[in-house]
């Protein structure tokens, strides 16, 4: 709407400009009384400013749109959505809108026995195997928990996935 309106202003101000050019060149030979070159001159002053008017009103309104528009610096998957259209965000504190998986690398966490311990070291390499797709991997050990869970005698370890071709 705010870019129709800059349109719709900008034919004005071209009307009113050949207008004013018309209504000099009349005045110039003595067609036209000094007092219809003046209003001329006003409608087109009026013209020029509501066109800057009209400028102001389409930068607001792309300022906004900008500022309605959520982006990421990934490509992913949507898994949540907190938020719904016409609810307002805010920066602080942060509202979460989206929460966007990015799935070319996926985080795989296993238990092993805390046994393991002796065999197994950040930068260790383990093989996955995925029977639902079909598919192993090894991959390296990224990080393994500082704690044994005592009720399992399990440690957690975490390693990334290579999931470019999903």
């Amino acid at each position: 709407q705010a870019r129709a309106a800059v349109a719709t202003v900008q034919v004005q101000v071209d009307a009113t400009k050949l207008d004013l050019e018309r209504t000099k060149a009349l005045r110039e030979r003595g067609s036209v009384p000094a007092d219809t070159l003046d209003q001329v001159k006003s409608a087109f002053d009026a013209a020029n400013s509501n066109l800057q008017q009209a400028r102001a009103a389409l930068s607001l309104a792309e300022r906004r749109a900008t500022n309605m528009v959520v982006t990421a610096p990934f490509d992913g998957v949507v898994t949540a959505k907190n938020m719904n259209v016409g609810e307002t965000a805010t920066l602080m504190p942060p509202s979460i809108v989206l929460v966007l998986q990015d799935l070319d690398s996926l985080e795989l966490r296993a238990r092993l026995p805390e046994s393991a311990l002796r065999d197994v070291q950040v930068g260790s390499e383990i093989t996955a195997r995925f029977p639902s797709v079909d598919q192993t991997r090894t991959v390296k050990i990224k990080r393994i928990a500082p704690m044994v869970d005592a009720r399992t005698r399990t440690i957690e370890i975490t390693a990334d996935v290579d999931n470019k071709e999903p």
